[in-house]
């Protein structure tokens, strides 16, 4: 199993997996490119672990660099400057520089690629992590995909399981997947996706198959060709949490792999929740799978509910008068009708 650092989402999500796998009698053998930290250590009596050379550079890119610097710039200034203008190009320069870099960093040592290409009968590896397919090159065993993001109409159209963005959107899109998108937003989706598949296949692609062709000797498969080859796709999402796609028979939902039992609250916590039945509670969600947008949502959604039943109340209650009058213009009309026979009755 290839993943990024330990001590991620990503990794928790991998050994999850891994731990079912073991317990069913299989060898699990990881390989990061940072050997150390908590995370590995709790692991090391269950799988083994394999790290990348010392001459690999790891991911020394320029675009955790620039991600600071954007952070400390939106903290710090409230207004534009050229700087804030050029920022989000040097985020896309840096991030094809990771690609490239990253690539490089799973292929440099060759004696690991050889091991593993002699050694394992499966490979999975983190499937949104585009620099880390340049492995599945060095390979001729079956191997599976794990994304630990929420599935998009972009990586679906890798996976030979297109949906259209005008109906479906993307997770960067930022729309309420439960209700119709307005016209300017099903236009937004469609641009998005149309602008990030000419990025991945005419730059990206060719960046990292750049990279891997001075490791590999074969022809390079682009990564996002690999990703439509995989034997499965595991994908780290919910009909629950997400407008439902079409996929294909390789593709299985797992999506709260690293969600943990319950707890109970610690006593500080605890307090604050006894106390709080009047105000009630604010939960802020950080996660990126999960939106607190679809939590509105659902509240949105039973007061609507609330409100129809309230209204179909009030028009029971409109059909109930309704009637009453009805029954008493009948009986009037029976009394009316008497009064006339009674009339009748007198004139004869």
């Amino acid at each position: 199993m290839a993943f990024n650092e330990p001590g991620t989402s990503h990794f928790y999500d991998a050994t999850a997996i891994a731990e079912v796998l073991s317990n069913r009698g299989h060898n699990i053998t990881f390989l990061l490119p940072i050997g150390s930290g908590e995370s590995v250590s709790k692991y090391k009596d269950k799988f083994q672990f394999i790290t990348l050379g010392d001459r690999c550079r790891v991911q020394k890119t320029i675009i955790y660099d620039t991600v600071r610097q954007a952070q400390d710039m939106t903290i710090q200034s409230s207004t534009f400057s050229m700087e804030t203008i050029k920022l989000p190009i040097n985020l896309l320069i840096g991030y094809i520089h990771s690609l490239a870099t990253g690539t490089e960093d799973y292929l440099c040592d060759v004696a690991v690629t050889d091991l593993l290409k002699s050694k394992f009968d499966l490979v999975m590896i983190e499937g949104s992590y585009l620099w880390i397919h340049g492995l599945l090159n060095r390979f001729n065993v079956p191997y599976a995909l794990l994304t630990t993001c929420a599935p998009s109409p972009l990586t679906n159209s890798w996976n030979r399981a297109p949906n259209l963005p005008s109906v479906l959107p993307g997770f960067m899109a930022h729309t309420n997947h439960r209700k119709p998108m307005s016209f300017l937003l099903e236009i937004y989706s469609t641009f998005l996706l149309s602008a990030s598949q000419v990025f991945f296949t005419t730059i990206a692609d060719r960046t990292m198959v750049t990279a891997a062709s001075a490791y590999v000797a074969d022809v390079v498969v682009p990564p996002t060709v690999s990703f439509s080859r995989s034997d499965l796709w595991l994908t780290n999402a919910d009909y629950a949490t997400d407008v439902p796609r079409p996929y294909l028979p390789n593709t299985v939902m797992v999506g709260g792999l690293s969600i943990e039992e319950a707890k109970p609250l610690t006593q500080e916590f605890q307090t604050i929740a006894d106390g709080a039945n009047k105000h009630g509670l604010l939960v802020v969600s950080m996660g990126t799978v999960v939106t607190g947008a679809y939590v509105c949502m659902y509240d949105d959604d039973d007061d609507d509910d609330d409100d129809d039943d309230d209204d179909d109340d009030d028009d029971d209650d409109d059909d109930d008068e309704d009637d009453d009058d009805d029954d008493d213009d009948d009986d009037c009309d029976d009394d009316d009708c008497d009064d006339d026979d009674d009339d009748n009755d007198s004139t004869k």
